[in-house]
Formats: structure tokens, sequence, C-alpha cells
């Protein structure tokens, strides 16, 4: 059987053949992801479609240039991680 651990937000599990996300995770990881693409446009790197910076304002209700947008999406995302810790890190089997 393959083992897997839980990650930082229950609804993520690591195996050794990659990492499943369900429930409460998949919020996360769209967060970490916006988070990351804000990071590049920051350096010129567009999207195909509308900024993420501004789909983040009007999704979250934020304010201020693309620096304060991720400081505050950053909270967003410490916040979400601890609402849905893990009830107890174990191993899975």
């Amino acid at each position: 059987m393959e083992e897997g651990r839980q990650g930082a937000v229950a609804g993520i599990t690591v195996h050794t053949f990659g990492t499943t996300i369900e429930g409460a995770g998949i919020p996360y990881f769209r967060l970490c992801v916006m988070r990351n693409a804000i990071k590049l446009e920051a350096l010129g790197i567009r999207t195909v479609r509308h900024s993420v910076t501004n789909q983040c304002k009007k999704e979250f209700g934020l304010k201020g240039n693309r620096a304060k947008v991720l400081a505050q999406l950053e909270e967003k995302i410490a916040e979400y991680v601890a609402l849905n810790q893990p009830a107890e890190p174990q191993q899975l089997t």
C-alpha cells in the first residue's frame, strides 16, 4: 500500500506519486495559485484573461496596489490555514 501524509490543510494528502487535493484543500490551493500568479504579474508575466490582481480585488474586496493586495491575500491564506488545520497529523495508509 502507498503511504501518505497530511498536508498543511485538511484535504491535502501527499503521496510518493503525487498530491491529492480534495474538500477544504481546494480553496486553499486556489488561494496559493492566485498568490503565485500575482507574483508573476509583478515580474511582467501576464495571464491570458484578466489580471489576477483585479480578480482578487473584486472577489475578496481587497484594496490597494499589487503589493498591498498580495500582502492581504497572504493574510487571508494564513487565516484559512489556521481555520482548516487537519484534526490530527498522521501517517495514512
